[in-house]
């Protein structure tokens, strides 16, 4: 688990081990997985059962990110569940919600290449909303606009206000994605969430009381009950001096997949 909280802060011991002050993290604050050996505080080994492979456990972080704000929504048992932006994370927590019992799941993006993945992989309906909404996209939407959970993942100023217009009537918008530009709301966007009387629910990390939390057991489970695919997310599995020129290569743009990093 990257994440060493400060144990001390009154939010750790409420279990809020993320918002705390005097927090640590591994691979941004501190050096991380980018090298043969890491220094971290046994608190932050997450031991991998035997049934579980080290591929899969390379997955277990950006899995819980997902879980995380549906365990806080109180769980997606019979919602209807959007995903706006299917990259890795959002792939992911589409694959969770269905396997955690979502009545409907639903996956948003503007890629038709990542949309053809979301749907092999489970998804009930897929909409490219770089595309004029036809017909039987408004029919969908009306199909599902009661018992919503949104999960926004792309963290793109376009994809909130889109997150906006999609929600139902009281529907849950859980807030994923990072957002690195500025975002400027308008009176009737904003309106947009006291007609509709939303939830809007804030996602930061991946953790719960104990230390680390539900989300990481329910990973495990999904693992070892086969409800997460992960195959077809993985670009490469390089070694050292390949993965070097393939992370540079990507000239700070995202890549198709996960570039991981085995050590010789």
């Amino acid at each position: 688990m990257p994440l060493i909280p400060n144990f001390e802060t009154e939010e750790s011991k409420r279990g809020y081990y993320s918002l705390g002050k005097g927090y640590s993290f591994i691979g941004s604050r501190q050096p991380g997985g980018n090298a043969e050996y890491v220094v971290m505080p046994e608190s932050s080994c997450f031991i991998l059962p035997d049934d579980i492979t080290e591929i899969e456990g390379a997955f277990f972080e950006p899995v819980t990110v997902g879980i995380h704000p549906i365990l806080m929504a109180g769980g997606c048992k019979d919602k209807n569940v959007v995903i706006v932006g299917v990259g890795t994370i959002g792939m992911l927590a589409m694959q969770s919600a269905k396997a955690l019992g979502a009545k409907t799941v639903t996956a948003i993006d503007i890629s038709d290449e990542k949309l053809a993945l979301a749907k092999e992989l489970g998804a009930d309906y897929v909409i490219n909303s770089s595309k004029e909404k036809e017909n039987q996209e408004i029919e969908f939407l009306e199909i599902i606009k009661f018992d919503q959970l949104i999960l926004e993942t792309a963290g793109v100023p376009q994809t909130f206000k889109l997150s906006l217009e999609l929600a139902g009537p009281r529907a849950q918008l859980a807030l994923v994605g990072t957002l690195h530009k500025d975002l400027l709301l308008g009176y009737k966007e904003y309106e947009q969430i006291l007609r509709k009387e939303l939830t809007i629910i804030g996602s930061w990390m991946n953790y719960s009381k104990p230390f680390p939390g539900d989300e990481w057991e329910v990973t495990i489970n999904l693992f070892r009950n086969k409800k997460i695919v992960i195959n077809p997310l993985i670009e490469e599995v390089v070694n050292s001096d390949k993965y070097i020129k393939k992370v540079i290569g990507l000239n700070g743009y995202p890549a198709n997949g996960k570039i991981l990093l085995k050590w010789d």
